[in-house]
C-alpha cells in the first residue's frame, strides 16, 4: 500500500497566529480609536495546547514598538487569533492592584483577583504582571 492510498485522516488545525494589542485607556465601544490609543502590539505563533492566557502572556514579552510606554489607571488588551478577535481584557488599576476582567462576545466572563503593581508601572508592565500571575507554576 502506498502512502497516497492510506485512508485520509482529518488534519489537526494549525495553532493560531496570536496578535496581542495593548491600548491605554478603558474600552468604549462607541469611541474605540480616541478613547484607547494603541500602545504596542505583538504577533506570535502559538504552540499546540497553550491556553488563551498563556498565549497572551508569552506574546506580551515581545512587543513593538519599544519603550517608553504611558502610565494610566485603565488599559485594554485585545487578543486576536488568526485575525479574529478572541477576547478582550479590561484592566483597571486601583490602590488594591491591577484587576483584569476577561470579556468574550461582549459578556464579562472572569474577573481576576488584584495583582500587585507599582505606582510607576507603565501599561505594558502592568499587562505583563497581570498575565504572568495567571500562568501555571
Amino acid at each position: 500500500m502506498l502512502d497516497d492510498d492510506s485512508p485520509s485522516s482529518p488534519a489537526e488545525p494549525a495553532p493560531p497566529l496570536t496578535t496581542v494589542s495593548v491600548h491605554a485607556g478603558a474600552y468604549l465601544a462607541h469611541d474605540l480609536a480616541s478613547a484607547m490609543p494603541l500602545v504596542c502590539t505583538s504577533v506570535r505563533q502559538s504552540v499546540p495546547g497553550e491556553t488563551l492566557w498563556e498565549r497572551t502572556a508569552l506574546a506580551l514579552q515581545r512587543v513593538q514598538p519599544a519603550r517608553p510606554y504611558p502610565k494610566c489607571d485603565a488599559l485594554t488588551v485585545l487578543v486576536r487569533d488568526n485575525g479574529r478577535l478572541t477576547a478582550r481584557f479590561d484592566v483597571n488599576v486601583t490602590w488594591r492592584g491591577a484587576v483584569a476582567t476577561l470579556v468574550v462576545c461582549d459578556v464579562p466572563r472572569i474577573k481576576h483577583a488584584p495583582i500587585p503593581v507599582a505606582d510607576d508601572d507603565d501599561v505594558v508592565t502592568v499587562a505583563r504582571k497581570v498575565f504572568a500571575a495567571g500562568l501555571p507554576q
